[in-house]
């Protein structure tokens, strides 16, 4: 698995190109927040998202799909 911190010059996140290939998105310097994408299941569409609360409780990630 590839550990991603990853914003572009518009402070839009990233996303992947393969949805079968799993990632991290981690905010250490930013209230530790982080977002696990993993176990993507073609056959469904079925995936595990885990969001990881920091120790700065004002931060926080929303997730759409």
């Amino acid at each position: 698995m590839t550990k991603l911190m990853i914003k572009d010059n518009t402070m839009k996140d990233f996303t992947m190109d393969k949805s079968t290939d799993p990632f991290m998105i981690n905010y250490p310097k930013h209230g530790g927040v982080r977002l696990l994408y993993e176990n993507f299941d073609p056959s469904t569409g079925c995936k595990d998202i885990t969001l990881y609360g920091g120790k700065d409780s004002s931060w926080r990630i929303w997730v759409s799909d």
